[in-house]
């Protein structure tokens, strides 16, 4: 196994503090850009031409890490805005986590009409903590899940 995104955030340390990148009850702001470390950019399909069911997510963290809630948000090229999934899901340290996601249909071609093709799959992670987590990294690991739900 192989995630195709990686970023990280700490408690005490230097970097960017855990948590302080948004927050689950506020959606994030602006189209997603490769300079925000924590999203996931994939194809809707891949080549064997399986579509993206849903989301990998995982973290590992220092000693006594505890649950940490998550929340996946998707990006839509027509409306130009973020969509959260679902509620936000409690994540352990060293599990994975799945986060089901839309997958798309093209659109329809038909009527003389010109029309755009489904984009690639644009999702960020917004992850918050409780206080008393323990002091140390915290490194995040996402990818696209093709296996049937």
């Amino acid at each position: 196994m192989r995630m195709h995104r990686q970023f990280v955030r700490t408690i005490g340390g230097s970097g960017i503090v855990l948590g302080s990148e948004g927050a689950i009850d506020a959606p994030p702001t602006g189209a997603p850009s490769q300079s925000q470390d924590n999203v996931l950019f994939a194809s809707h399909i891949s080549n064997a031409g399986n579509p993206v069911k849903r989301v990998a997510v995982s973290y590992r963290g220092p000693a006594l890490a505890p649950n940490l809630d998550a929340q996946l948000w998707l990006w839509d090229d027509v409306t130009e805005a973020w969509y959260a999934l679902t509620g936000a899901v409690s994540m352990a340290a060293n599990r994975i986590a799945l986060f089901d996601v839309v997958a798309l249909s093209d659109p329809f071609q038909g009527g003389g009409e010109v029309k755009s093709t489904a984009g690639s799959l644009a999702a960020i992670l917004i992850v918050q903590t409780t206080g008393g987590a323990p002091a140390g990294e915290y490194v995040f690991s996402m990818g696209p899940d093709l296996a049937g739900v």
